[in-house]
């Protein structure tokens, strides 16, 4: 598997949307996805990481992700989670699942063929984006975070 640190930080921290006590919520995932450093992940960050994201998980390096690579890259997100906590209330919970499935075959699979294109996966970014976007400014940052 091509992994480098980096990536695998990017590909791990999509799980972790609420970290533990003592952390801040969500600062993993800026840390991951804010690729200028300016504090919050613009639709651009996002379209680029999901790129590197499909290019860490595309195992066999034929374009697609299949079912199979769709499997190791959620035990990745799950590893992660537990890592890094999965505290909060019921709306943060409901709101990890639908980012974990904003990452999933079914949310990206444009044209149903059960595979999913590069160009599929990064096409899917904005609805991923909106999903974690809880204030509807088109950014996340640490406000997009939260107990609840």
């Amino acid at each position: 598997m091509k992994t480098t640190l980096t990536i695998t930080a990017v590909a791990l921290s999509l799980s972790a949307t609420l970290a533990t006590a003592g952390e801040v919520p969500g600062a993993h995932f800026i840390e991951a996805w804010d690729l200028n450093g300016d504090g919050h992940v613009s639709l651009a960050d996002a379209r680029e990481q999901r790129a590197n994201v499909f290019a860490m998980f595309d195992e066999n390096e034929d374009g697609v992700l299949d079912a199979g690579e769709f499997a190791t890259f959620a035990e990745h997100r799950a590893a992660d989670a537990k890592e890094h906590g999965e505290g909060g209330g019921d709306a943060a919970k409901e709101r990890r699942k639908k980012m974990g499935e904003g990452m999933g075959l079914a949310f990206n699979d444009a044209n149903g063929d059960g595979k999913v294109t590069l160009e599929e996966f990064v096409a899917g970014t904005e609805a991923w984006l909106a999903i974690i976007d809880r204030n509807g400014d088109g950014k996340v940052d640490l406000s997009d975070f939260g107990r609840n």
